[in-house]
C-alpha cells in the first residue's frame, strides 16, 4: 500500500514569519479536481530548498507567481537555484482566517554596465 509523505508540502509553519528558499526545479502545472459541474482549480507546484536543506513542494498562489516572475521572468527554467524570500500572513480564505505563504519580489542586481569612466 502506498504511503503518503505529507511532510513534502510547504506549510506556513515551515516558514515561520519569513525565510529564504531556493527553487530546485522548474515546477509543474496541475489541477485540483472539483465535483462535476464546477471548474477544476489550476495550481502550480514547485520544489524549494529550505534553510535547513530539506526540500518541500510549494503550491504557489498567483500573487507569488507574479512577484517572482517580475524579477526572474515567466520561464521557470530560469528560476532554478535562485532565491526567493517567502513570508506568512493571515487572510480570509473562503470565509475562514488562514495563514498564507507569499513571495516577495526578488531583488535582481542591475546588469553590469560596459561604460568606462574617464
Amino acid at each position: 500500500m502506498p504511503e503518503l509523505d505529507l511532510d513534502l508540502w510547504l506549510t506556513p509553519e515551515d516558514i515561520g514569519e519569513e525565510a529564504v528558499v531556493y527553487f530546485n526545479d522548474k515546477g509543474e502545472k496541475g489541477v485540483i479536481a472539483k465535483p462535476e459541474g464546477t471548474d477544476d482549480i489550476p495550481v502550480f507546484n514547485i520544489s524549494v530548498k529550505m534553510p535547513d536543506a530539506t526540500n518541500k513542494i510549494w503550491t504557489m498562489n498567483k500573487t507569488s507567481q507574479r512577484a517572482v516572475a517580475k524579477a526572474y521572468g515567466t520561464n521557470t527554467d530560469l528560476w532554478i537555484n535562485r532565491p526567493v524570500t517567502v513570508f506568512v500572513t493571515e487572510q480570509m480564505v473562503r470565509g475562514t482566517l488562514k495563514k498564507v505563504i507569499y513571495a516577495k519580489t526578488p531583488e535582481v542586481p542591475p546588469a553590469a554596465t560596459t561604460e568606462t569612466v574617464a
